[in-house]
């Protein structure tokens, strides 16, 4: 199988909710399964060709009893847990996650007037630890050019002529300082206070904040060096997915609105089909939310902000991320679009963006693997559209892995 997941040596199948969002070895000629081409459907019977990705994400009395073909979706193997199996193969050393020591970060102790050495206090290792990972950060390589580019503005000349501004570009050093505060500044824009100060009076918030830091310089590490063709990947990822929802929009709102009978409407609605169809535009969502959380680390954004049109100049206003607008506005209509249909339907529940990041900020330590497409930490123990695979020899979360190789490319993304 072209995906495998990592754990013992024994080798079965995964339930059929992860090995629905997974493909075997792609054929010599490519895949044959064409998700964006939405027809007019005008029976329970979908269109010979349509690639249905299939979801787990909803309740339990709406998954069909038995689904065994999943067309172009095929098999891979999930780990067998067995008492005294050997532990899950550890990332390669270009991706593993090193929040450890950083230089110079501890601080000189000082000594009492009677001539001892005094201990630094937590609220001095802090200010020590923010002060290198800022002089890490600073001494990189720029963020790949798809990661910085503002969105164009255009404006309109007295004459009635059109033109576009000079492209701005994010300065993801000043990010850190405002999202994070250098040393022992206030961040956040002055609502954190100098992290000596909060150490006392809010330690588990100054360790969040520390760990943010040390999250971001890690990001930044990757795509300076292993993965610098992150940022063409993320766009890429985002604007197919953004194509992706607005047909899927399309056929939902047609279907909802269209001249068919209220029994077609019964029959299309309630069909496996349909059910794994808008199960597989929830994981183009979750997969671009996932990217849009790695991008809000590299941000500094909070974690309690979420990600919209609202929000969007919070997250500095990226070109990268108007195409990520566009996807949650798709979904947006396609849940309107289901409420009309049939109560029997409803949309997966996916996480925020606000929500992945607060979970995978508490997943972030050195024995985590991360996907190597997202770049989110991974969860070994899930057993659906989330769980582990391999795809030549490197960990995926098994929707992204399944959004890639059927809508992006069948050769697994560029990583040096």
């Amino acid at each position: 199988a072209a995906f495998s997941s990592g754990g013992g040596d024994a080798e079965r199948s995964l339930p059929a909710a992860a090995a629905a969002a997974t493909v075997a070895s792609p054929p010599a000629g490519g895949f044959a399964a064409e998700f964006g081409d939405f027809p007019e459907p005008s029976s329970a019977e979908p269109a010979a060709g349509t690639d249905l990705a299939a979801s787990s994400s909803f309740p339990p009395q709406q998954q069909p009893e038995a689904v065994e073909d999943f067309g172009d979706f095929g098999s891979f193997e999930q780990p067998k847990k067995e008492e005294g199996a050997p532990p899950p193969p550890q990332p390669e050393a270009d991706f593993a996650a090193d929040f450890g020591s950083f230089e110079e970060s501890t601080p000189t102790p000082r000594t009492t007037d009677e001539g001892k050495e005094e201990k630094p206090s937590p609220g001095d290792e802090a200010v020590v630890a923010l002060d290198a990972i800022r002089r890490e950060l600073a001494a990189l390589p720029t963020a790949p050019a798809e990661l910085r580019a503002k969105k164009q503005v255009i404006k309109k000349k007295k004459e009635g002529r059109f033109r576009k501004k000079k492209t701005k570009e994010v300065s993801y050093l000043a990010c850190f300082d405002k999202g994070i505060g250098a040393g022992d500044e206030a961040g956040a824009d002055g609502r954190l206070p100098p992290i000596s100060e909060q150490m006392k009076t809010d330690p588990n918030g100054a360790n969040a904040r520390l760990r943010r830091a040390q999250s971001c310089l890690f990001l930044h590490k990757l795509l300076s060096s292993s993965h610098k063709q992150h940022g063409a990947h993320f766009e890429k990822t985002i604007a197919i997915a953004r194509d992706e929802l607005a047909g899927g929009q399309t056929l939902l709102e047609d279907l909802s609105t269209g001249s068919f009978s209220r029994e077609e409407k019964a029959a299309i609605a309630n069909s496996t089909e349909m059910l794994t169809f808008v199960g597989g535009l929830g994981e183009y969502v979750r997969v671009v939310r996932s990217v849009v959380a790695t991008i809000g680390d590299l941000l500094c954004v909070e974690e309690g902000v979420d990600f919209s049109s609202d929000t969007v100049k919070t997250w500095e206003d990226l070109e990268v991320l108007q195409a990520a607008l566009q996807v949650e506005e798709s979904w947006s209509g396609i849940q309107s679009a289901l409420s009309r249909i049939s109560l029997a339907i409803s949309s997966p529940t996916i996480e925020t963006v606000s929500e992945i990041r607060k979970r995978s900020a508490k997943a972030k330590t050195e024995d985590v693997d991360y996907c190597t497409l997202t770049l989110q930490p991974l969860d070994r123990e899930s057993m659906d559209t989330q769980a582990t695979v391999t795809w030549d020899g490197r960990p995926y979360m098994a929707c992204a892995a399944n959004f890639w190789s059927n809508k992006v490319s069948t050769v697994s993304p560029q990583v040096s």
